[in-house]
């Protein structure tokens, strides 16, 4: 699906129809809502806040379609989690870290930059670099393991299992015991 409608979004800009393009717009648009609505819901709370990061992220696609080198989706998806992270930047609300609670750490909005790079800095002197660079695309930049297959040219099964026990071995380390909750 996600081929199909990078397609027809490449062939109608390629021919400029505008009609098509519009009716393509318009199908990304239902099509995606929700998804990236769900993805800056990750780092806030405020519903009419979501919805106009969401109108951001779609304003802010269309406004650059024919930059976009990626695929519709994974452009989305990048936008959104880059749109909401600089808000909270710029609201001094930032949570950089979403799913980092399998190693059981909280942070409080006001010195969140600062316990997040103490939390690499600690990850780095118990775990590989390659370990880190996982959990921090996954837990922080929200890719999945199937996208850090592609990056990493290894099976998503390896660098999930990979990312399990690298959370492991943090966990059971004299370093995660400050972050426990």
């Amino acid at each position: 699906m996600d081929k199909k409608i990078d397609q027809l979004l490449s062939n109608a800009l390629s021919k400029g129809d505008e009609k098509k393009i519009r009716e393509i717009y318009e199908y990304i648009y239902y099509q995606y809502y929700k998804l990236v609505a769900f993805c800056i819901a990750k780092y806030c709370t405020d519903i009419e806040l979501i919805k106009d990061l969401t109108n951001d992220v779609f304003l802010n696609f269309f406004e650059n379609v024919l930059n976009v080198k990626s695929s519709v989706k994974y452009y989305l998806l990048s936008s959104a989690r880059n749109i909401a992270i600089n808000y909270l930047k710029k609201e001094n609300n930032i949570i950089l870290v979403d799913d980092i609670n399998k190693i059981n750490i909280s942070f409080d909005n006001k010195n969140s930059h600062y316990l997040y790079n103490e939390l690499v800095d600690d990850l780095r002197n118990v775990l590989s670099d390659y370990e880190v660079s996982i959990i921090i695309k996954h837990c922080v930049d929200g890719l999945t393991f199937n996208e850090l297959e592609k990056i990493y040219k290894i099976k998503s099964k390896t660098i999930n299992k990979t990312f399990e026990r690298a959370v492991k071995k943090f966990k059971n380390s004299e370093r995660s015991k400050k972050y426990a909750k």
